[in-house]
């Protein structure tokens, strides 16, 4: 026989093993994966069916986080607005000085152009509640 003939044989042999374990080993593993702990056989349409209503459950999730990330955004806009708004009344509103002035609240003339006075010591002592010196010394008895 001829090298190139013999080499043929092989390689065909080898990948007919190869196929043969292979799909021994996949038939193990698909049985070990279908029974649960207690050795019961498992479905695969109840095992696709759990995986569906996970999925399911996963995109409801989803929805309804996503659902109230809006709301909340909206909730956010809706105060940045009324903040803006309510900051700009306040800012062009303008406190008219003449209502100040009025006869109204009692002020004349002459009390708004006195400036304002320090606060007079009435003490008797040379050194008043107003002094640097008030209330430091120590009492020894």
């Amino acid at each position: 026989m001829n090298l190139e003939v013999f080499d043929i044989i092989i390689f065909i042999t080898g990948a007919a093993l190869g196929l043969i374990i292979g799909l021994i080993l996949k038939k193990g593993n698909l049985n070990a994966t279908k029974k649960t702990t207690n050795g019961t056989h498992i479905p695969s349409e109840a095992v696709q069916f759990e995986v569906e209503r996970k999925q399911t459950e996963i995109d409801d999730f989803f929805t309804e986080a996503n659902e109230k990330l809006i709301v909340a955004e909206k909730a956010v806009l809706e105060l940045k607005r009324q903040l803006s708004t309510g900051t700009n009344a306040l800012a062009t509103s303008k406190v008219a000085s003449e209502s100040l002035n009025s006869p109204e609240t009692g002020s004349t003339e002459t009390e708004e152009k006195t400036p304002e006075e320090p606060p007079k010591d009435y003490s008797i002592d040379a050194s008043g509640t107003l002094s640097e010196d008030f209330g430091l010394q120590s009492k020894t008895k």
